[in-house]
């Protein structure tokens, strides 16, 4: 039976996100033991973050269909797997990573062949489709990666993932040739180092100072939970020192609550017409509850706080990507936080890395920074900040007036 061309970039999303997650559980341990340490891992981080933002424009510099851009990356996806079968250098690895990063638009690039390919009424039917087989191929793959490694080592890992990216690149010989060809976007990446030094000069000119407590919140935040999910790993071996099986386990119960988490949030949030009194709500919650993970005596204790941490965590960044505080900052005042939040994701994991490199499983109090932030951020809400007010904000009454004459 022959199978259409949806139905194959579903199992090719499948394949290639069910390597992702027999590598993510396992990657740091293998790297440490091979000679690298705390703050290559930290580099590590920072530089996927950079090549994964630069990934999209990147890949479509290349006036290739969008099939012909799902072959070359699963191509790369082989031959960066395939290096992973026989070098051990630490420093070969990062290079191999940064590469797949910058090169790794699988679902991106199905997703634009699905609209491309089929009737506009079905996008959302199979763009949740590839989202879900890219989901169950990313927990599979955690779910096996501890045993995987238990039998063979990472080498066999290595040799897993490149079987799967070389049946990736069969399958894709049967996917049709789309009918367009992508925009071409090179113009994007020459104006990057200008855009880079524009919001530099944005970031210097703008007067951060006047709102201190919300600015040192934003950027606790971001810098505390940039460091938490990259770390994850290292916190639970430190913490509690699991076999790679649970703590494979572990990141693929992570990664499913995420999902969840994203799926529930805006429920969340449609049944809350106060937004101040949320975002506040969400804030003391994660404080809580992160303050509570670092003396839980048991990995079972551990996961009765990471739930509510994230979840609060996710309503907070779902109304910071709302634009939570338009109301009273400017564009250039919104940017130039948006370019310290990116300077952070950049820079935090690479200072954590020194500082666990440095003092050990004790740099993880530094975690403990974020509720003390949040007290600063909440005191001064309580009696400084009377601009929003806890009154139904301009945003949501507008959003009630649309429903309303809907309704009528």
């Amino acid at each position: 039976m022959e199978l259409s061309n949806v139905t194959l970039l579903l199992i090719v999303n499948f394949l290639h996100s069910m390597a992702s997650g027999l590598i993510l559980p396992t990657l740091s341990d293998h790297i440490v033991a091979c000679g690298g340490n705390q703050v290559l891992l930290g580099a590590l981080c920072s530089s996927l973050y950079i090549f994964n933002t630069l990934s999209t424009n990147f890949m479509t510099l290349f006036e290739l269909g969008r099939k012909d851009s799902l072959t070359v990356s699963a191509y790369f996806a082989f031959f960066t797997s395939l290096v992973l079968v026989f070098f051990n250098n630490p420093g070969v690895i990062w290079l191999d990573r940064c590469i797949y990063a910058l090169t790794n638009q699988v679902n991106w690039f199905s997703k634009e062949y699905v609209m491309n390919d089929i009737e506009e009424s079905l996008h959302i039917r199979y763009c949740n489709l590839l989202d879900v087989s890219k989901l169950l191929g990313m927990v599979i793959g955690m779910l096996l990666a501890g045993h995987v490694h238990s039998n063979g080592g990472f080498t066999t890992i290595a040799m897993a993932i490149t079987i799967l990216a070389f049946l990736n690149i069969i399958l894709l010989q049967y996917v049709e040739p789309d009918r367009r060809h992508l925009r071409r976007q090179l113009s994007k990446l020459l104006e990057l180092p200008s855009e880079c030094y524009d919001q530099l000069e944005n970031l210097r000119d703008a007067e951060l100072a006047a709102e201190w407590p919300m600015v040192l919140f934003l950027v606790v935040h971001t810098f505390v939970f940039t460091v938490y999910f990259s770390k994850h790993v290292y916190i639970l071996k430190a913490s509690y020192n699991p076999s790679l099986i649970i703590i494979s386990y572990h990141v693929a119960y992570h990664f499913m609550l995420k999902f969840l988490c994203d799926v529930f949030v805006p429920f969340i949030q449609s049944r809350f017409r106060r937004r101040k009194s949320l975002f506040n709500l969400s804030v003391a919650i994660c404080a809580i509850s992160i303050s509570a993970l670092g003396p839980a005596p048991t990995l079972e204790v551990y996961w009765m706080f990471f739930v509510p941490m994230l979840a609060s965590y996710t309503v907070i960044n779902s109304l910071l990507e709302e634009d939570y505080f338009e109301l009273r900052w400017d564009t250039s005042f919104r940017e130039a936080v948006n370019t310290l939040q990116i300077i952070v994701n950049v820079v935090g994991p690479v200072v954590f890395g020194i500082l666990c490199e440095t003092f050990g499983a004790s740099a993880l109090y530094l975690l403990h920074i974020f509720p003390i932030t949040v007290v600063i951020y909440l005191v001064w809400q309580w009696f400084y900040d009377e601009d929003l007010d806890d009154e139904v904000d301009p945003v949501s009454a507008r959003r009630g007036e649309e429903d309303k004459e809907k309704e009528d």
